[in-house]
This record gives C-alpha cells, sequence and structure tokens, in this order.
C-alpha cells in the first residue's frame, strides 16, 4: 500500500507542478498587466491618474520583478494558502475563496444527499417491480432527464423560482444577507436559494 501510494506521488506531483507552470502562464499571457488594466479603465472613465505611482504599486506588489521569480513567490504561497492580496477586492484572496468554498461544499453535499435520496428508492422499486408501471415511468423520466438540455432545465427552474417563490437567482443569499454574518435568518435565506443549483446540478 505505501510503494503504491508513494509511486502515485511520483505521478501526481509532476503533474500539478506542470499544471501549475501552465495556470501561471495563462494568468501572465494577456499583454500588460493589473495596474495598466486600472490606468486604462480610469483614462475611459476620464478620471484622472496623475496621484497613482504606478511604479511604486508595481514593486510593493512584485510586478516588476522577472516572471521566474513571480511565479516562485505564488507557488510557495499556493502551498502554504497565501494567495496575497486581491487587487480589486482589496482582501486576502484566501479570505475571498474560503467564502466560496464552503458554500461550495455545502451544495456539493446537498446535491449528492438530493440524488442519493431520488436515486436508491427509484433504483430499488425498478429493481423489485421490474417491466411494472414503476419501472417504466421512472425510466421515461431518466431518458426525459438526460434528453433535456442541462441549461434548458436551469431557465425553466430559475423562471419557475422568480414566477411562482419571487426569488431572483443571482446567487445563494438575498441582497440583505449577502455579506451579513451567519446566523437563522442567513441559513433560511440560504436554503430558499439552494434548492435551484441543486436541481440543476443533481438532475444533469
Amino acid at each position: 500500500m505505501t510503494a503504491f501510494i508513494i509511486r502515485r506521488l511520483f505521478i501526481y506531483i509532476p503533474l500539478l507542478f506542470a499544471a501549475s507552470i501552465l495556470i501561471f502562464g495563462i494568468i501572465q499571457a494577456p499583454p500588460g498587466d493589473f495596474l495598466a488594466d486600472m490606468v486604462a479603465a480610469l483614462a475611459e472613465q476620464g478620471e484622472s491618474i496623475e496621484g497613482f505611482n504606478l511604479e511604486q504599486l508595481r514593486r510593493q506588489y512584485g510586478l516588476d520583478q522577472p516572471l521566474y521569480v513571480q511565479y516562485l513567490k505564488w507557488i510557495w504561497g499556493v502551498l502554504h494558502w497565501d494567495l496575497g492580496i486581491s487587487l480589486e477586492w482589496q482582501k486576502p484572496v484566501t479570505e475571498l475563496v474560503n467564502q466560496r468554498l464552503l458554500l461550495t461544499v455545502i451544495l456539493g453535499l446537498s446535491t449528492v444527499l438530493f440524488t442519493w435520496t431520488l436515486a436508491i428508492p427509484i433504483g430499488v422499486l425498478s429493481a423489485v417491480k421490474q417491466y411494472s408501471v414503476i419501472d417504466y415511468a421512472a425510466t421515461f423520466v431518466s431518458y426525459l432527464g438526460v434528453a433535456t438540455p442541462n441549461f434548458m432545465i436551469a431557465l425553466t427552474a430559475m423562471w419557475v423560482a422568480f414566477a411562482y417563490f419571487g426569488l431572483k437567482m443571482t446567487g445563494m443569499f438575498s441582497i440583505e444577507y449577502l455579506d451579513a454574518p451567519w446566523s437563522v435568518g442567513r441559513v433560511i435565506d440560504m436554503l430558499k436559494h439552494m434548492w435551484v443549483p441543486m436541481l440543476i446540478i443533481g438532475t444533469d
């Protein structure tokens, strides 16, 4: 067992290293950087950029260093779960990722429970009542779900949620709970919004 794990590590670690280089290269591929884009956006809006010391900001964020130095700092930060500061949100990137990662885990686990809750009883009934009306109905619904494009299910579910429940599916929370601390009300609001993406992902 130990030898198997070691062999797998010798395979996966170089692959992850190569993937990290590829990802970093894709990020760096477009011309310019975030500061250049920010200056261009401000110029388009007619705002003055005289107060910006771009060279100082580049030094502060390490954008003036060679790409290999930027990569080494980036991969070292990834290994220590220190992804730096988001230039757009002015918050630690790990804080932003952790917030969304928690919601992703909750949605993923809820979708698995939803899928099992439907699939296991239907599978048992189809096996026990083979070639019965229940078996044919379950097979028909299964084929219908596979044949229906997922985006159609998504649009239909979003329309039903808005038309009949008044839910605007632009996220997992209503506007008043978007940045609010966790509470009973926030959990209830999340559950109200969760059934739509859970249904869409679970029927994929």
